[in-house]
């Protein structure tokens, strides 16, 4: 069990379920804005990655690299109940990120 997990099965447990939805609701979007800057500095690094791309003539999409960034998602978690999930996001993650560095192309953007 996680920290956080034993935080709220017993401090939560105290309050009002709806006072203990509105403090776990408060969490999940303090932990939503803290996703958004570091998808932000990902999609960032992405641009860079899509003209290095454009410059070197190589195609946006890299099967081997998404193949190994799923493997590394799946190692990452400390429940691989949750890897479907997970390879899901972050193949959705991807298909953004080669719409980005395709726009990028399109538009003539280093």
């Amino acid at each position: 069990m996680t920290q956080l997990q034993h935080r709220w099965q017993h401090e939560l447990a105290q309050l009002p379920q709806d006072q203990a939805l509105a403090v776990v609701r408060k969490e999940v979007t303090a932990i939503d804005h803290q996703l958004i800057r570091l998808l932000q500095q990902r999609f960032e690094a992405v641009k860079a990655i899509g003209a290095i791309k454009a410059q070197q003539a190589q195609p946006v999409r890299d099967f081997q690299r998404e193949d190994a960034v799923l493997a590394d998602v799946v190692g990452q978690l400390s429940d691989p109940a949750l890897a479907a999930h997970f390879q899901a996001i972050f193949t959705t993650i991807m298909q953004e990120s080669r719409r980005v560095q395709t726009s990028q192309r399109e538009e003539g953007v280093k």
